[in-house]
């Protein structure tokens, strides 16, 4: 072989070898942000006076499990309420939509004390269940996710490992 016969079929292999990896990033590009948002997710969301801390995960089968800590402030008051979601999710483009199914909540506090789960269990299981959200995506790689509402809430989220 001479030398111009290696430098044209390495040539054609780098050019072939390019144009693979063109052609799976655009082949993957259509699942590729679902994929991307499968997985662990340490997220925090603010809101006005509430503040939500999650570790969420998103399955490939299109549900979606949370444990989270909702803190909400009125006034010099403060109540967190702390349980889990589990839900349902899809992703059209850019649009994140997700749907709560159950809602557990396992402790509620206010300033140091611990009070009756009962007492909120109905009315948070009746404002989230069965409320489909949007949300749109703004940033979605690897290690973070951030994404906001139609209600200026913005969701900051980095991947756990």
């Amino acid at each position: 072989m001479t030398t111009n016969t290696i430098q044209t079929n390495t040539s054609k292999w780098i050019k072939l070898t390019l144009a693979c990896a063109i052609f799976m990033v655009f082949a993957a590009c259509d699942g590729s942000k679902k994929q991307l948002l499968i997985g662990k997710w340490d997220c925090l969301g603010v809101m006005e006076d509430i503040q939500i801390k999650a570790d969420v995960e998103y399955l490939k089968d299109g549900r979606s499990t949370a444990w989270f800590e909702m803190t909400v402030e009125e006034g010099n008051n403060e109540i967190t309420f702390n349980g889990t979601l589990i839900g349902t999710w899809s992703l059209d483009a850019q649009t994140l939509t997700e749907e709560t199914t159950k809602v557990n909540l396992v402790t509620v506090m206010a300033k140091g004390k611990r009070l009756p789960v009962e007492a909120f269990q109905s009315q948070l299981t009746s404002t989230m269940v069965g409320m489909p959200t949007t949300s749109q995506i703004e940033v979605l790689t690897e290690h973070r996710l951030v994404s906001y509402d139609p209600d200026s809430t913005t969701v900051s989220c980095t991947r756990k490992i």
